[in-house]
C-alpha cells in the first residue's frame, strides 16, 4: 500500500482539523478542575474535540473520566496503541492562534503534542477506511496531564487493560529506545540576599524565558545593556526593579535556550557584589549540574542536564525549582545526596521518574525503524536516545516515535517544544501518517 500517497489524500482535512484543536488553550487549570475535568475545562475541551471527531469517522471512543481519551479500530480483546497527549505548555495569547507560513504550521501544539497525535489519528483512519483487518486492536490513547505528572496514564493503568506494546508520536524518527530519568525537586534557603522578591518561570520542564526581580536598594546600572547584548537577552532596568527576557527550551536541552532567570541572579550577584547570591549563581548557571557538583557523562546514555525552571524569592525564603535529566547510570538518590551536601539543605517537593530502556534490537524498535526506512528511504538515520520523557515511560513496551524528522530543512524563525515559534512542517505530518500506517500494520499482526 502507497501510504504516502493515501496521506496526502486527508492533507487538508487534517491541516484544518490541527488547527481547530490548537485553537483549543488546552494548558493544566487547576481552577476550572472538576469531576470529569481533573485538568481543567480547557483540557477536557480538547478530549472532547478528539472523542467527537473519533465517534463522527466510525471509531469505538471512550471517555477514561477526563484523564484521558480512547479512540479504536477494532473490537478485539487484545490491542496495540498510539500515545499521545493534548495538554501543552503555557504560552502567550498569540500562540494559541495557529497560521501558516512557508509551508509550516506555526502555534503551540504543532510538534508538542497536538500535529503528531492528529497524525496518529489519521494513520488510523486510513486504515480503517481500506477495511484492513488486524489480530489486534488500534487504540490511540490521549492524555491530558503529559506536561505536568502524567497522572493521566497513572489512572489509565489503574482503570483500564494495557496495550501489549504501542509507540508515542511525542519525539523523534526513526524512534527513541532510551530516555532519560527525570527528577524534580525545590531548593529552599534563607534569603540574605539584595533581593526583595523575584518571579521567574512556569514550569520545571521549560527553560525560564522572563525574570523579574526587585531590590532592597538601588544599584548602578551602568553595565545593564552591556550584560544584555553580551548574554542575547533583553530586559529593563527601572531604579530597584530589574526585568530580563531569554529564551524558552525545553527542559531536556537547556542549553538550547537561554535562561532568563539565572541570568537576572548572576547580573545582580556580579553589581551588588552579594557572597550569598555570587554561590548561588555559580551552583545555577552550568545547564550539566557542574556548579552543584553532579554532572555525568554516561557512556549510554550521555551526559546529565540541569534546568532551572522556577526561581521564587520573597523577603523570607528562596525557592528554585530543578529539573534534572539522568542517565541509567545514576540513581535519583545520587543525585539528591550530592545537592543537600553541597547546600548544606534538605530538598522539597521531590518527584522522580525513573530512566526508560528498550533494547534496540527488540521487534517493537526494529519494526518502527523498517516503518520509517520505507517510507523515508532514509537508511543512514539511527535509533537513539533523548533526555526528554514521554509517555513510553509510564506503559510496558512502548518508545517513543517521530514526528520530528532528523533530516528535513527547518528555516531559522521554526522553533521546537516549548518555544515561541513552536512549528511543523505540514509535508513532515503527512510523511508521519505514512509512517504511522506503516507501522500500525506490522505491530498489529505480531504474535502475541
Amino acid at each position: 500500500m502507497d501510504f504516502i500517497k493515501l496521506a496526502r489524500n486527508y492533507k487538508d482535512e487534517m491541516i484544518s482539523e490541527l488547527i481547530t484543536l490548537m485553537e483549543i488553550q488546552s494548558t493544566l487549570d487547576e481552577k476550572t478542575s472538576s469531576k470529569d475535568a481533573p485538568f481543567g475545562k480547557s483540557i477536557s475541551e480538547a478530549m472532547k474535540f478528539m472523542l467527537q471527531k473519533g465517534q463522527q469517522n466510525g471509531f469505538a471512543i471512550k471517555d477514561i473520566d477526563g484523564y484521558a481519551a480512547r479512540i479504536s479500530l477494532g473490537h478485539q480483546e487484545s490491542s496495540v496503541s498510539l500515545l499521545g497527549h493534548l495538554d501543552v505548555v503555557p504560552g502567550h495569547a498569540e500562540q494559541f492562534k495557529p497560521f501558516i507560513k512557508d509551508g509550516f504550521l506555526v502555534g503551540r501544539g504543532a510538534l508538542d503534542d497536538k500535529g503528531p497525535t492528529m497524525a496518529a489519528f489519521y494513520a488510523m483512519k486510513i486504515l480503517k477506511d481500506l477495511n484492513v483487518k488486524f489480530k489486534h486492536r488500534i487504540d490511540l490513547i490521549v492524555g491530558g496531564d503529559e506536561e505536568t505528572h502524567m497522572r493521566c496514564m497513572a489512572y489509565y493503568k489503574e482503570n483500564e487493560d494495557l496495550p501489549l506494546m504501542g509507540y508515542v508520536p511525542d519525539a523523534e524518527f526513526p524512534g527513541v529506545f532510551a530516555e532519560k530519568g527525570i527528577l524534580n525537586f525545590d531548593i529552599v534557603l534563607e534569603n540574605k540576599t539584595v533581593i526583595k522578591n523575584m518571579n521567574a518561570g512556569t514550569r520545571p520542564n521549560i527553560v525560564i524565558e522572563k525574570a523579574q526581580a526587585q531590590l532592597k536598594h538601588g544599584i548602578q546600572n551602568d553595565s545593564f545593556e552591556f550584560y544584555l547584548r553580551s548574554n542575547n537577552l533583553e530586559g529593563t532596568f527601572e531604579e530597584t526593579k530589574l526585568e530580563m527576557i531569554g529564551k524558552a527550551y525545553h527542559a531536556s536541552i537547556p542549553y538550547k535556550g537561554n535562561n532568563a532567570g539565572v541570568h537576572l541572579i548572576n547580573y545582580i550577584a556580579a553589581e551588588t557584589n552579594d557572597d550569598f547570591l555570587l554561590k548561588l549563581a555559580e551552583a545555577l548557571r552550568n545547564p550539566f549540574g557542574l556548579g552543584l557538583g553532579v554532572d555525568y557523562e554516561s557512556a549510554q546514555m550521555e551526559q546529565l542536564t540541569m534546568n532551572v525552571g522556577i526561581i521564587s524569592i520573597d523577603e523570607n525564603e528562596i525557592r528554585i525549582t530543578l529539573d534534572i535529566r539522568y542517565p541509567n547510570e545514576l540513581t535519583a538518590q545520587d543525585i539528591i545526596e550530592k545537592i543537600e551536601s553541597k547546600l548544606n539543605s534538605k530538598l522539597q517537593n521531590i518527584s522522580d521518574s525513573e530512566p526508560h530502556y528498550i533494547d534496540p534490537a527488540s521487534s517493537l524498535v526494529t519494526t518502527a525503524l523498517a516503518a520509517y526506512q520505507k517510507v523515508t528511504n532514509d537508511f543512514d538515520s539511527k535509533v537513539t536516545l533523548m533526555g526528554g520523557g514521554t509517555y513510553a515511560r509510564t506503559l510496558p513496551n512502548h518508545i517513543a516515535f517521530g514526528a520530528d524528522f532528523p533530516r528535513r530543512y527547518k528555516p531559522d524563525w521554526v522553533g521546537g517544544p516549548h518555544e515561541k515559534n513552536e512549528a511543523v512542517e505540514i509535508e513532515s505530518l503527512v510523511l508521519a501518517t505514512a509512517i504511522y500506517a506503516e507501522a500500525l500494520v506490522s505491530i498489529a499482526e505480531l504474535e502475541e
